[in-house]
């Protein structure tokens, strides 16, 4: 199953790089290939995280990641990541992308 990242996922990680970037770009570095590596990692068994509560439904489901959520949806033949957004943010209120 491939995992592909939606132009919002995209945005997200670079928005991301350049926020940590701010303290070490090192670890901007890091944390991003951290993120995209862990969100490959859902190749296998890509069901094992329940869809997010708030967003019953959608069927977007969350890998956290640190302090990171990983939004994802699993389609019949990929996985969808959607955004990728700080744990503490509304994820209600994120819209991920339309089907």
């Amino acid at each position: 199953m491939h995992v592909l990242f939606s132009d919002e996922s995209l945005q997200d990680l670079r928005d991301i790089w350049n926020f940590v970037r701010e303290s070490s770009e090192v670890s901007a570095d890091n944390l991003v290939v951290e993120l995209i590596e862990r969100a490959h990692t859902l190749r296998e068994m890509p069901l094992r995280h329940p869809e997010i509560a708030e967003l019953k439904g959608s069927g977007v489901r969350r890998l956290n990641v640190r302090t990171w959520s990983i939004l994802y949806r699993v389609r019949a033949d990929y996985i969808d990541i959607v955004r990728v957004v700080h744990g503490g943010r509304d994820q209600p209120t994120l819209s991920p992308d339309k089907d």
